[in-house]
């Protein structure tokens, strides 16, 4: 299966609802697999090495570091390293708990192709519908401000009355049409279960990526499609379900923002990851993330120690990097604390719809965020700067 979604045979030209169907079935089946072998749901991530050992199979896929064959030359004594420790572990087990590698093996495979299939074609099945949402919600306000003209309508503008009729028309018939799609919608797309499974897969991968993280030039062998169901799931969970299944639904939803935020502050600038497209992604889905509140919270709640390698990443020389993200992030941290510019909107210049989450076309009608705690640690990060400078020089 892995196979013909990679190679982009008929397979891949399927709907993406068929391939979000298909993800969750595996979903439902890897959850039966690990019931029956004890494999705690809660805290699986897939092992670095099952990016490099070859029992996984990633074809040609773009990993993070590169190409894989030359990963492969660069890394191979790290590679043989982490491969001994492996067979060192597996030797050490009690004899009736080497029977599970198969299983775990299975739990594996299973998994990087829920990720896989997410990365095809899950999420454009949720943009799509959640198009489909708001072409519902536009429709509604299209009929009040139909319904509204009509109560001022003159008695005497008898052609206007009807022209508007005859709109009112049309869009009750549309709106009957898509109110039928939007209970599909509520029933299947957007239902509790296939919620929980895009939480779960979004959480599995958050493990997977923080434990790679510390793994040196390893790294470097974890697949593309990883970075990228990332930043789409979390967009999916905080912004396509709601309102129908609340992100304050997730009972550790806290937690997952937390995990979110140190993805992006970790790796928006890390020279590991070769792939010019994976680093603007990050940093776009952080220049996001910081010019919301809530998400914003999620970065502030990190330890003292991740957010000053944050500022220190974030003002770090422009070479080669997108320096007009870095100070759109920057100004956004100030913009309406002190004597910073307050209005929400220019007074000559309003929006002329309302603002969404993640909408970079909206980037200026924003509600102001700053952040003092960002403040204060960009002040410290500058003073123990210019402490260790003037001691360097005396």
């Amino acid at each position: 299966m892995k196979e013909l979604i990679v190679q982009r045979s008929p397979f891949n030209a399927l709907a993406p609802s068929v391939l979000a169907a298909l993800l969750h079935r595996i979903c439902a089946a890897w959850r039966i697999l690990a019931a029956k072998e004890g494999i705690q749901e809660d805290e699986y991530f897939l092992p670095i090495h099952r990016f490099f050992d070859d029992t996984v199979d990633h074809f040609n896929l773009a990993r993070l570091g590169g190409v894989g064959s030359h990963l492969r030359k660069t890394c191979a004594d790290e590679i043989r390293l982490k491969l001994a420790s492996q067979r060192e572990e597996a030797a050490l087990r009690h004899p009736r708990l080497r029977g599970r590698r198969s299983a775990l093996l299975a739990a594996d495979v299973l998994f990087d192709s829920m990720v896989l299939l997410y990365s095809a074609g899950g999420h454009r099945h949720l943009t799509k519908v959640k198009n489909v949402r708001e072409a519902t919600e536009e429709l509604c306000v299209a009929l009040r401000e139909t319904d509204a003209k009509l109560k001022e309508c003159p008695p005497h503008a008898s052609d206007i009355r009807e022209a508007l009729m005859q709109s009112r028309r049309v869009f009750l018939e549309k709106l009957d049409d898509q109110a039928r799609q939007m209970g599909w919608v509520q029933a299947v797309v957007f239902s509790e279960e296939r919620h929980k499974d895009v939480v779960w897969l979004l959480q599995s991968v958050l493990r997977t990526m923080q434990r790679a993280h510390l793994e040196t030039n390893l790294f470097g062998f974890v697949p593309v499609f990883y970075i990228d169901v990332c930043l789409d799931a979390f967009t999916a969970v905080r912004n396509y379900f709601p309102p129908l299944v609340p992100f304050d639904s997730i009972p550790d939803g806290n937690q997952l923002q937390g995990a979110m935020a140190s993805l992006l502050a970790r790796h928006f600038t890390d020279e590991r990851i070769l792939d010019h497209d994976v680093r603007d992604s990050l940093l776009a889905s952080l220049a996001t993330f910081v010019s919301h509140r809530a998400t914003l919270d999620a970065m502030e709640r990190l330890p003292i120690d991740e957010r000053m390698s944050f500022i220190g990443r974030l003002i770090q020389p422009y070479e080669g990097r997108n320096w007009a993200q870095m100070n759109w992030i920057l100004i956004r941290l100030w913009k309406g604390c002190g004597f910073g510019f307050r209005y929400l909107h220019l007074p000559y210049l309003l929006p002329s719809r309302k603002d969404r989450f993640g909408n970079f076309d909206f980037a200026n009608h924003q509600f102001l965020s700053p952040s003092h705690l960002l403040q204060r640690d960009l002040g410290l990060f500058m003073s123990q700067r210019a402490c260790s400078r003037l001691n360097r020089d005396r």
